[in-house]
């Protein structure tokens, strides 16, 4: 018997050995369990997301930053 075809039958049980059987229970709670806990947690885990920004300002931020841009402010000022 295909294990689809358990999904249909009228009376939705399944028969077979003991411990296959409660060694699918088991894998079949592991595998519901990640659902589970997001369903009952009173808190929800989530990102912003933004777009990235352009390639000059990213390099200019960098620079700001790294404190790399004052530096050649600097020099530019002392020549």
């Amino acid at each position: 018997m295909m294990p689809g075809f358990l999904l249909l039958k009228a009376d939705g049980l399944i028969y077979g050995d003991e411990k296959e059987l409660l060694q699918l229970a088991a894998r079949t709670r592991e595998w519901q369990r990640p659902l589970t806990i997001l369903t009952t947690s009173p808190f929800r885990f989530c990102f912003r997301l933004e777009e990235p920004a352009e390639e000059e300002e990213t390099e200019e931020t960098e620079e700001n930053e790294s404190g790399i841009g004052d530096t050649k402010k600097r020099q530019g000022r002392d020549s």
